[in-house]
């Protein structure tokens, strides 16, 4: 059987982006998959998971059987019959209290809302009863869990019951949230050695996983990936979007989107674009996107005298995103360590800015220095460095010929490294491979 298992590359790149032979297809028994996840789209606008979605559906495409175990949110009918088949569970009576879940949980995505703490155990019990339901009806070859943190537990428990292989994937806030107090890293700590496979975003998170207890062998580092023939279908139009958002045709719009909380680094963004007003002043600022911090943000850009020329359009439904990035001149994502320690895994807004050619600027924080290559895919500066990211952005508003160069690399790269079909693949192999394990040691 070929090894598995993630170890530090020397050259610090993703598998992807080295020249490897192909990794060869271990052929064992794997035919069904159940995934436990706290956020999948509850309806066909709706963005909250879309990429977990768009895994499952991938991996049906290829063969398996795809069972979804997600917390309730009335879908409807044929919403829950497509590709992956969801299965909603309910863990408390009061719709209004269902709170852990589609990012609902967490204060900024820095600490639990105090409300949650009653709803752990019920939330657990129902996930896993759920899932082991499921599991024996379909048969289930391997349980995957999304997000160490809610969801390990109830996964762990699952598969123990069920008997099959636990993989779990590792997303960003799941980790910081373990690492946040020591009973959550002695409790993730026993999970990730519980898990027959674990599946990481990014390096960075692959490393803090080990520091928990992840035994290193049981680590693949597998990115997120993007549907690039959406991005740049002629059918995406960015001219309409620039006019609902009241943006001059010759207006030069600079994008940031994203949850409005600290990690994501918009204040910086925010702070920089004075700066990049000096040398564009018909530039303008678009922050899409909703959080416990807009209200901070709308107020720090009328506090530097530029709120006329920065937009908070709120939330974006997942159908208008392409729009929105085909819209943008220069996409930028000001990801930070937060005051917690939080920071993106591989932010899916990157992926999509890749996907829709749009030159970014990126700060060099988590997974991100490992989708962009600096100075072809994008540019990349330190984070919290608002001047850098006022030169950068700047410098490619005013580039002409060498930003749609870059945008077109970016596009590239992501159709080469980031296609769902090559991610489901990757992912398949983690499974065939933990599958695998656990038949030598029956």
């Amino acid at each position: 059987m070929p090894s598995r298992g993630w170890f530090p590359p020397k050259d610090g790149k993703l598998p992807a982006q080295r020249n490897l032979a192909p990794v060869t297809t271990v052929r064992s028994k794997v035919h069904a998959v159940t995934m436990v996840t706290s956020s999948y789209p509850r309806h066909k606008y709706d963005g909250a998971g879309v990429f977990v979605k768009s895994l499952a559906e991938q991996i049906a495409r290829d063969g398996l059987a795809v069972d979804v175990v997600a917390p309730a949110a009335g879908r409807a009918r044929a919403d829950r019959d497509g590709l992956a088949r969801v299965h909603e569970f309910r863990y408390s009576p009061i719709r209004r209290t269902r709170i852990l879940g589609y990012g609902q949980a967490m204060v900024a995505d820095r600490k639990l809302r105090a409300a949650s703490y009653a709803l752990i155990g019920p939330y657990v019990l129902s996930q896993a009863l759920t899932t082991i339901v499921v599991g024996r009806r379909q048969r289930t070859s391997v349980v995957h869990a999304h997000w160490l943190l809610p969801n390990g537990p109830a996964a762990a428990l699952a598969a123990l019951v069920l008997r099959v292989p636990l993989v779990i994937s590792l997303h960003g806030t799941d980790v910081t949230l373990a690492e946040s107090r020591p009973a959550y890293s002695r409790l993730a700590g026993w999970l990730l050695r519980r898990a027959s496979g674990i599946i990481s975003c990014s390096q960075d998170l692959a490393h803090r996983a080990v520091r928990l207890g992840a035994k290193p062998r049981s680590v693949e580092v597998v990115p997120y990936g993007v549907d690039v023939g959406l991005f740049e279908s002629r059918c995406v139009d960015g001219m309409a979007r620039r006019a609902e958002l009241a943006v001059p045709p010759e207006a030069k719009l600079v994008l940031g989107y994203g949850r409005l909380v600290a990690k994501k680094g918009f204040a910086d963004l925010i702070s920089a674009f004075r700066d990049v007003l000096a040398r564009h002043p018909e530039a303008i600022l678009v922050i899409a996107g909703d959080g416990d911090l807009r209200g901070d943000l709308v107020s720090l850009a009328s506090d530097l005298g530029i709120g006329n020329r920065v937009r908070f359009p709120g939330l974006v439904q997942w159908p208008d995103v392409p729009g929105l990035m085909a819209a943008a001149d220069v996409f930028v994502l000001p990801s930070v360590h937060d005051d917690t320690g939080n920071v993106d895994g591989l932010p899916n807004t990157l992926l999509e800015a890749m996907a829709a050619g749009r030159p970014i600027v990126a700060t060099r924080v988590g997974g991100v220095p490992e989708a962009i290559e600096h100075g072809c895919t994008g540019i990349l500066v330190p984070e919290h460095d608002a001047p850098a990211i006022a030169s950068s952005v700047s410098s490619l508003l005013s580039a002409g010929d060498r930003a749609r160069a870059m945008g077109l690399a970016a596009r590239e790269a992501a159709r080469l490294r980031f296609s769902w079909p090559e991610i489901a693949r990757r992912t398949i192999e983690v499974y065939r491979g933990v599958q695998t394990d656990s038949a030598d040691r029956q």
